[in-house]
């Protein structure tokens, strides 16, 4: 009875601060789909497992803590074989990401403490270079589209 007892006042700050959550499944355009989990009393922060699928095939999958990426992430080609992998803390990127090819061989790691990018591989022994109409074209894993500078309002005007 006493180990109960006991049992049962270790246990019971831990149940009481404890957030219930809700799965969301949201279709966006085309043929993708969010699932993920939120808050049940405010379903308007993300909290745990994260998946972005993409023809029924997983693209994107991680975790939130508090609207924020949190713990690893991983990021799949369309064969569903890695494309990167690493670890995000507050919504940033921490640690050795790693990046592979859709042959799932890992091709580079990229060391954010130390901003570090490493060739792996069968790049390994190869010289890295950043030409647009190099061999490495495309290898880099970029966060967002590249745009023009100011938007598409000063590329227009670049043009004419």
């Amino acid at each position: 009875m006493k180990i109960k007892t006991l049992l049962l006042l270790i246990l019971l700050p831990v149940l009481s601060i404890s957030q219930t959550l809700k799965k969301v499944e949201k279709t966006l355009s085309g043929n993708s789909q969010e699932v993920f989990y939120v808050l049940s009393s405010n379903d308007t922060i993300k909290k745990g497992k994260y998946t972005l699928y993409e023809n029924f095939r997983p693209k994107i999958s991680g975790y939130y803590l508090d609207n924020k990426k949190n713990g690893k992430w991983i990021y799949y080609h369309k064969n569903e074989t890695k494309r990167a992998e690493g670890r995000y803390k507050s919504g940033k990127r921490i640690g050795v990401w790693k990046f592979y090819n859709d042959k799932d061989q890992l091709i580079q790691t990229y060391d954010f403490e130390k901003q570090l990018l490493t060739n792996e591989g069968p790049l390994k022994n190869e010289e890295f270079t950043c030409k647009a109409d190099s061999k490495y074209a495309g290898l880099i894993f970029l966060d967002r589209r590249a745009g023009f500078k100011g938007g598409n309002a000063k590329l227009h005007e670049f043009i004419h």
